[in-house]
């Protein structure tokens, strides 16, 4: 995958997460990009269930891993993007 080397990059590639999330009507709550580990992490602002949390990994344009319940929602790490 290629490295993000820019800000642009990695708006665009926010975007692409933000744009499939609410795509599946789940509202973002948080997402930001963690640049000492490379990943974004996004937190809904709803709970899903497990089935449905695992379901959603797959429809990210990186990888993705459900990583359990937030205060607000549903919590994912996706990536890497950056190395």
């Amino acid at each position: 995958m290629a490295e993000l080397v820019d800000m642009e990059q990695q708006w665009q590639a926010a975007d692409s997460i933000r744009t499939v999330a609410e795509a599946l009507w789940h509202q973002v709550w948080d997402l930001h990009f963690d640049a000492t580990q490379g990943v974004f992490r996004l937190e809904l602002s709803g709970h899903l269930n497990e089935e449905d949390a695992m379901t959603l990994c797959y429809q990210f344009p990186y990888p993705a891993d459900y990583d359990g319940e937030g205060r607000h929602g549903s919590c994912y790490i996706i990536g890497p993007v950056l190395k």
